[in-house]
């Protein structure tokens, strides 16, 4: 029994957060990074997840919550402070988070700020002051937020629904309807593009085929044409489509 549209993407953001070792850790740093007459720098430690959080709507109950974490890459970086800090930490985000910026484009320089105003926190502790060299942990999450609209009996119920959430657009046969061909623009992905397909969950690949809606949010061919046969919407913005044979 497949039950795709019993789940669906209520929210799909971005997420820092920060920490710092404590006094009796040592943290690593590679030794392209470390200080040599460069003095007054950051080196700080980017870590990018995907979280998959699972809800139901219908109960409160926290045994019906359930997450999934990828890591997707873990960098370390060293930025000199000065005029250059901003323009330096601009760039290395847009690089971390190229594969998410078609769908978080306007969240950047919110991430940006983040990161600017606890560095500057950092900077202003009582125990950093005179330290030449700073460093601190900055994890960035896209939480994507599943919400379960089907009565839950019990908790292993809701995590067998969890699973044919995952599994339903396997092995099911769709015909592609005469008016998805009008809708959906085919586009080969180039090795300097990242695309998450976030019906299935996994990332088109580099030289496949995919598949773009009018909004321009992009899946796999197989994987959308199952969706519209289902929901005539974006599974990611909710923009709907109007079938037109």
């Amino acid at each position: 029994m497949a039950v795709a549209s019993n789940f669906c993407l209520s929210s799909s953001r971005l997420e820092p957060t920060f920490s710092q070792p404590q006094p009796h850790q040592s943290t690593y740093v590679p030794y392209n990074l470390r200080p040599s007459s460069v003095r007054n720098h950051f080196v700080i430690t980017f870590i990018v997840r995907t979280k998959h959080c699972y809800t139901s709507s219908i109960s409160s109950n926290p045994d019906w919550v359930h997450q999934e974490i990828k890591i997707h890459k873990v960098q370390v970086s060293r930025f000199q402070v000065g005029v250059s800090f901003r323009w330096s930490l601009r760039e290395t985000l847009h690089q971390l988070l190229f594969k998410f910026a078609e769908r978080h484009y306007n969240q950047l320089d919110r991430i940006l700020n983040q990161i600017l105003d606890y560095a500057s926190s950092v900077q202003s502790q009582e125990s950093n002051v005179g330290r030449s060299s700073l460093g601190f942990c900055a994890q960035i999450d896209e939480i994507k937020d599943f919400v379960c609209q089907e009565q839950v009996s019990s908790s292993t119920h809701f995590m067998a629904l969890i699973e044919d959430f995952r599994n339903s657009f396997d092995g099911v046969s769709e015909i592609e309807k005469p008016w998805m061909k009008n809708v959906l623009k085919d586009a080969k992905i180039e090795e300097d593009c990242e695309i998450n397909c976030s019906i299935c969950l996994e990332d088109v690949q580099v030289g496949k085929i995919g598949s773009s809606m009018p909004c321009t949010h992009m899946f796999h061919r197989p994987c959308i044409v199952k969706w519209l046969c289902k929901n005539q919407s974006c599974p990611l913005c909710r923009k709907k489509v109007l079938p037109s044979d």
